[in-house]
């Protein structure tokens, strides 16, 4: 009995998550940089009404949909060139973690492996993903434009405020893509196994990026409030940031612009899951992968 039951739960594991090609550095820079493309298309608009709530003067849902589309995709530009950097980032990190722990005799497939490599890749993609997030919380929140942000950041560069807070987000949402994602992949094919495996993985996309969300919400309030002030000359430290918003708008204010950040995440964890998992296949299976080794057999 003991031996059917792992037999079918390798045979899950294997159809939940099945072995891809080692791509080389190239190749998981295109993978990066494509999956992160096609995630922020879909979700810059939700970030923008979330940055908006967050601000120190918060913007309604109807004063933001009034502003039309040029607005709801403000700082894209530099989100398009940060995004395909910080998404490759995160891949890389994240196998690099895992050839290193694997050559050590580490199971990188354990959930805590899974969440300490994920958490890993967020930390080292923290300063692509801060300086992008400062740009498009100036254009967002501040009205100013990529020429006037480009030429400040040439005199003096700013473009780093807010890292303590950022570190601490995207430490979370590392954690949230490669560890929880997979994690409760497993468990909605457990329960569920019946489910078609196209909405298993929306579902445990979906919840991983709720879960994340709403853990990491208060960092990335922080995050916002930082780099808004200092976009004013106003530096700041989290305990000086966090201290002024508790007395001034209480605590729950930590978790403003919760709701729609975790429905881009809900969205953009499955995308990215998706993207990176296509993508990788196509890269590999055009002769686009610079492999320096034969494709895994699954």
């Amino acid at each position: 009995m003991t031996a059917t039951t792992t037999t079918d739960a390798e045979r899950l594991h294997r159809e939940l998550f099945p072995l891809q090609p080692k791509l080389s550095l190239q190749s998981q820079i295109i993978v990066g940089t494509l999956s992160g493309w096609t995630e922020i298309c879909v979700c810059q608009p939700v970030d923008t009404y979330k940055t908006g709530l967050q601000s120190a003067k918060p913007v309604r849902f109807a004063e933001f949909f009034s502003k039309g589309v040029v607005h709801w995709y403000a700082g894209m530009t530099p989100m398009l060139v940060f995004r395909a950097v910080y998404i490759s980032t995160l891949k890389v990190a994240n196998e690099s973690y895992k050839t290193f722990a694997e050559a050590r005799g580490v199971d990188t497939t354990s959930r805590a492996q899974l969440m300490a490599g994920g958490a890993f890749a967020g930390v080292v993609a923290t300063p692509v993903s801060c300086v992008s997030e400062w740009f498009k919380t100036q254009m967002q929140n501040n009205g100013l434009t990529l020429k006037a942000l480009v030429n400040e950041n040439r005199r003096s560069f700013k473009a780093f405020a807010g890292m303590s807070a950022t570190t601490l987000r995207e430490g979370c949402y590392g954690a949230t893509l490669f560890g929880l994602n997979p994690i409760y992949r497993e468990k909605v094919a457990e329960l569920f196994p019946d489910l078609p495996r196209g909405l298993t993985n929306l579902g445990a996309g979906m919840a991983a990026g709720i879960t994340g969300g709403v853990i990491s919400q208060p960092f990335d309030t922080i995050k916002t409030l930082m780099q808004e002030k200092y976009g004013a000359n106003d530096k700041s430290s989290i305990y000086k940031t966090v201290t002024e918003r508790v007395n001034s708008r209480g605590v729950a204010s930590l978790w403003s612009g919760g709701l729609p950040r975790a429905g881009r995440l809900a969205i953009g964890t499955f995308i990215l899951d998706r993207c990176i998992f296509y993508f990788t296949n196509l890269v590999n299976n055009n002769g686009l992968s610079f492999n320096t080794a034969a494709p895994a057999a699954v």
